[in-house]
């Protein structure tokens, strides 16, 4: 699996793992996300599910490039 990640600029709130099926190709790619430290920021996956944060990422197949991926899974990943 191909992974990508969205880096925040200045301090993270936290950071999870999108498991991503492209429409097009129909491949499975991983992508980790990475909240930055804002007054709203989604800090739990429930959160981030009902975010606009979510909302607003864009995906981009690594394969096929097609921008239109259903996420399937989301995991918290620890800090470093």
């Amino acid at each position: 699996m191909d992974q990508a990640e969205v880096v925040a600029h200045g301090p993270v709130r936290a950071r999870f793992r999108l498991n991503v099926l492209c429409q097009n190709c129909r491949r499975s790619y991983a992508r980790n996300l990475a909240v930055p430290d804002a007054a709203d920021a989604p800090d739990t996956i429930d959160d981030l599910v009902e975010s606009a944060f979510l909302a607003r990422q864009k995906f981009a197949c690594p394969k096929c490039e097609s921008a239109i991926g259903l996420v399937t899974a989301i995991r918290q990943i620890g800090e470093e």
